[in-house]
C-alpha cells in the first residue's frame, strides 16, 4: 500500500477487477518504494509515514498473535482459543463480507470510518479555528463561484469568431520549468513553442498537483475538494460548461485516455462533469485488433491515443468537445528514448520529448481529416514534477514552482490566437476561457475563474494546497508567493521576480503572517463546505 494506486481496495476488496489490477501491476505499483526509503521527505510526508507506522504495527501484532499460537507449549491454549472464537470469527467475516459487497464504488471516503463517520463529520462542522466558525471562514473567502454570465464586459478578442469545437490534451507531470516557452532556449517540446508562439500562452497556476484534482479544476472551473478524498465524485453530476455545450450546441462530448479510467473513479468524475463518451486507449486498440506497445499500473502507452481519437471524431456529425489524456511524462517514465527503470530527469526529459512528437502528429493527422476547421486546441499540465529541488520527488506535497506551474496554451489552426500572452493563469481559468471563446458566456454555470480575454489589467490572487492535507498551502499575489507549513507554524515568503527557483525565502511573523494565513484557512473552508462530507 505504499503506492496510493491502490487505495480503492480499502473500500472494496471484493472488486475482482481491482484485485486482477493490483497483482498484476504489482512489480509497477511498487516502483517508488525507492523513493520512499532513499530521502528524507518519504517519511517525512504525514500520510506516508502514517501507511508506515500502520503496517509496522499490524506486522507486530500479528506477529505476537502467531508467536503465541504456534510456541511449543501453547497447544492446549491453541485449542480452546480456536474453539471459543470460531463463532465470532464467523460472524466477523459475515459481516465484513456484506460490507465489502454493499459497498458503492463510486463514491469512496477514504479516511471516513463507516461506523464513527457521522460523529466525525458533525465535529468536523463544528470545529473553529482562531474563534471563527467554518462558514465564518468560508464567507471571508474571495473566490467565490459566481455564474458564467457575471464574467467582465471586455474582452481582449472583440471580434474573434466563436470555436465550434474544442480540444483540450491535458498533459501528465509536464512542468513550466525547463521548458523554454518564453526565453526562446533549447526546448524539448518544439511543437509547444510553436503552438504557443501562435496562440495564447501562460504559466499556470494548479489547485492541487494531484491529477485527479487538476482534472476538476480544468473541466470545471472550479477548485477541487482539499485533501486525498476524491470528494468531488461524490455527487452524480456537477452543472458545467459541458453540460450546457451537449444541451444548447447538441455537441457530443467524448474522453480518450491513456491512463486507467478505472484508477480514483477517473470514469466516474468525467460522467459527473458531462463527458458523456471515454473510451481507453486498450479498449480502442482491442475493438480495431491492434495492439499498444507498452503497459504500466497507469495505463498504456500514448502511441495510439490521438490516431485512435481522430478515428472516432471523425466519424461525429455534431460539433465535438474531446479531451485527451495521455500518460508518457508521468512517471516511472516508461517511454521511447528513455532508459527505463532509471527514472532520472534525462528520462523525464526524454519523455517530454516524445510526448512533444506524438503532439506533432496528433495535428498532422487532425489536419488530414479536416477536424481542425474551426476547432479550438487547449493544451495544459495537470501538474508539475520534483526532481529534488527542495528535497521531494514526483508530485503531489510541495508548494514550490516545479509542482504547482505548468504549461496553457490555447491555439487554433487558423491563427485568429495569434501573439498573445498572458503572464500567470490558475486552472480554473480555463473552462471560462473556453466558454468565451466558444461564445457560451451567457451560461448560468457557477466557475470561481476568470475568463483570461476578462481580466482587464488584474491579475487574481492564486491559492493552491498540497494534496496530502495538512502538509502546505501557497497563495501568489502579483509577483510574491507565500507558502504556508501548518506543522512548522511557518509562513515563508518568495519575490518571484527576483528569485525564480524559490532558494531564498523570507520567513512573514506578526500581523501579515496572520493576514495570509486567515486568507489560505478561508479557501480551506471555503472548498471543505463545497464539498461536503455527507
Amino acid at each position: 500500500m505504499l503506492d496510493m494506486r491502490a487505495r480503492e481496495l480499502w473500500l472494496k476488496p471484493s472488486d475482482f477487477a481491482l484485485l486482477l489490477y493490483l497483482f498484476g501491476n504489482a512489480t509497477h505499483l511498487t516502483s517508488g518504494t525507492n523513493l520512499f526509503f532513499e530521502h528524507g521527505a518519504g517519511l517525512g510526508m504525514t500520510f506516508r509515514k502514517l501507511l508506515f507506522l500502520v503496517a509496522f504495527a499490524h506486522t507486530a501484532v500479528w506477529t505476537l498473535i502467531a508467536w503465541a499460537l504456534v510456541r511449543p507449549d501453547g497447544r492446549d491454549c491453541r485449542e480452546h482459543a480456536i474453539r471459543r472464537s470460531k463463532c465470532p470469527l464467523a460472524l466477523a467475516a459475515s459481516v465484513s463480507l456484506l460490507i465489502a459487497l454493499s459497498t458503492n464504488g463510486y463514491r469512496y471516503r477514504i479516511n471516513e470510518n463507516i461506523v464513527v463517520g457521522s460523529l466525525i463529520n458533525t465535529f468536523h462542522a463544528m470545529r473553529t479555528a482562531d474563534g471563527l466558525t467554518v462558514g465564518m471562514l468560508a464567507a471571508e473567502f474571495e473566490q467565490k463561484a459566481q455564474h458564467l454570465s457575471a464574467q467582465p464586459d471586455r474582452s481582449i478578442l472583440r471580434d474573434a469568431k466563436p470555436f465550434k469545437n474544442v480540444v483540450v490534451i491535458v498533459y501528465e507531470s509536464v512542468r513550466w520549468r525547463d521548458l523554454g516557452l518564453v526565453d526562446n532556449t533549447e526546448t524539448s517540446s518544439p511543437t509547444l513553442a510553436r503552438m504557443a508562439s501562435e496562440g495564447i500562452l501562460s504559466k499556470s497556476y494548479v489547485s492541487v498537483p494531484h491529477s485527479s484534482k487538476a482534472y476538476f479544476a480544468i473541466l470545471s472551473g472550479r477548485h477541487p475538494s482539499p485533501g486525498v478524498e476524491m470528494r468531488e465524485v461524490m455527487r452524480n453530476r456537477h452543472d458545467t460548461i459541458w453540460h450546457e455545450f451537449s444541451r444548447d450546441r447538441q455537441g457530443a462530448t467524448f474522453a480518450f485516455s491513456s491512463l486507467y479510467l478505472a484508477f480514483e473513479n477517473m470514469g466516474g468524475l468525467l460522467k459527473t462533469l458531462g463527458i458523456d463518451q471515454r473510451f481507453q486507449t486498450g479498449d480502442l486498440a482491442k475493438a480495431l485488433n491492434t495492439e499498444v506497445a507498452t503497459s504500466t499500473s497507469f495505463g498504456t502507452s500514448d502511441e495510439l491515443l490521438y490516431a485512435l481519437g481522430a478515428q472516432r471524431l471523425s466519424k461525429s456529425a455534431t460539433p465535438f468537445a474531446a479531451v485527451f489524456f495521455p500518460v508518457a511524462a508521468h512517471y516511472p517514465y516508461n517511454c521511447s528514448g528513455a532508459n527505463s527503470g532509471r527514472q532520472s530527469f534525462a528520462d523525464y526529459t526524454a519523455c517530454l520529448r516524445y510526448s512533444d512528437l506524438l503532439l506533432a502528429k496528433m495535428i498532422d493527422e487532425f489536419r488530414r481529416l479536416n477536424l481542425l476547421e474551426d476547432t479550438l486546441v487547449v493544451v495544459v499540465g495537470d501538474h508539475g514534477e520534483s526532481f529534488g529541488e527542495h528535497g521531494l520527488y514526483v508530485h503531489n506535497s510541495s508548494m514550490h514552482e516545479e509542482e504547482v506551474t505548468v504549461p496553457l496554451i490555447f491555439w487554433s489552426d487558423d491563427g485568429r490566437l495569434a501573439h498573445y500572452t498572458i503572464p500567470t493563469s490558475q486552472q480554473i481559468d480555463i473552462a471560462p476561457t473556453i466558454a468565451d471563446l466558444m461564445g457560451m458566456l451567457h451560461s448560468e454555470v457557477q466557475v470561481q475563474g476568470v475568463s483570461l480575454l476578462r481580466r482587464n489589467g488584474r491579475t487574481p490572487p492564486m491559492f493552491m494546497s498540497t494534496f496530502f492535507e495538512g502538509v502546505g498551502q501557497a497563495l501568489v499575489e502579483d509577483s510574491i508567493k507565500y507558502i504556508w507549513e501548518p506543522s512548522a507554524d511557518r509562513l515563508l515568503a518568495f519575490d518571484l521576480n527576483l528569485d525564480r527557483n524559490e532558494l531564498s525565502p523570507k520567513i512573514i511573523t506578526g500581523e501579515q503572517k496572520n493576514a495570509v494565513v486567515q486568507r489560505l484557512r478561508a479557501f480551506q473552508a471555503y472548498q471543505e463546505l463545497a464539498f461536503p462530507r455527507q
